[in-house]
């Protein structure tokens, strides 16, 4: 069972933190693996990953500052290439995850600008 998906040139908003993704995760899939891309003009100044553990709950925030995404990763988190709070503009950054056993993943973000930041998210879940 994979599935994979893609939304690009989503609007990131300078004032909030607004949600690029919203990925529902099927019984029995393990892993996530996503690329974030940032646009162009500013880089992040937020970014967040948060799961929903079940169909009716809220959703928990896993990753939000920079030592959750490079020096102190933890489950269910597996991984990031770079620091997604501060992602540069006109680069990209892989994160890959373990699902199993949850209902859904967001990414969100905002940006330290309010001109024309926009993100792509591309993923895959095994």
């Amino acid at each position: 069972m994979a599935w994979k998906g893609s939304i690009e040139n989503v609007a990131i908003a300078n004032d909030s933190t607004g949600t690029l993704e919203t990925i529902d995760i099927t019984e029995g899939a393990r892993y996530l693996w996503a690329e974030i891309a940032n646009d162009n003009h500013k880089e992040f100044d937020v970014f967040q990953v948060q799961i929903r553990p079940h169909a009716d709950a809220s959703y928990f925030t896993i990753a939000s500052v920079a030592d959750d995404f490079t020096n102190h990763i933890k489950e269910p988190v597996l991984g990031c290439s770079a620091d997604l709070t501060s992602l540069a503009k006109n680069t990209s950054a892989l994160l890959w995850m373990n699902v199993k056993g949850i209902n859904s993943v967001r990414f969100r973000a905002s940006s330290a600008s309010a001109s024309d930041t926009t993100a792509d998210v591309y993923w895959s879940v095994r």
